[in-house]
């Protein structure tokens, strides 16, 4: 059985769509604006340009992993049971 020492961490997941919406809203924006790209296009993709998206996917997927782990999941089925059947002994010196 699973379950979570604090379960309101994960209102923190709501951050992963806002950090999306801002990552592409930043894409959308250019600064230097060309007549046409048409050659360009025609020239392919490279493998660098294939995996651009990886560097953020794996920032965001740390991210929600961290916020996993901070809602502490826990399992468990034993129950432990702590008995002290000791002597207090104390060595008192001079």
């Amino acid at each position: 059985m699973m379950r979570f020492e604090s379960p309101w961490a994960f209102v923190l997941l709501i951050l992963i769509p806002l950090l999306i919406w801002l990552r592409l809203y930043r894409q959308g924006r250019v600064a230097i604006r060309f007549s046409t790209t048409a050659i360009a296009a025609m020239s392919g993709r490279s493998i660098r340009q294939r995996f651009l998206w990886l560097p953020d996917f794996l920032r965001l997927a740390a991210l929600a992993l961290f916020i996993i782990a901070l809602a502490r999941p826990q399992s468990g089925l034993e129950q432990v049971r702590e008995i002290n059947n000791g002597i207090a002994i104390e060595m008192v010196l001079d």
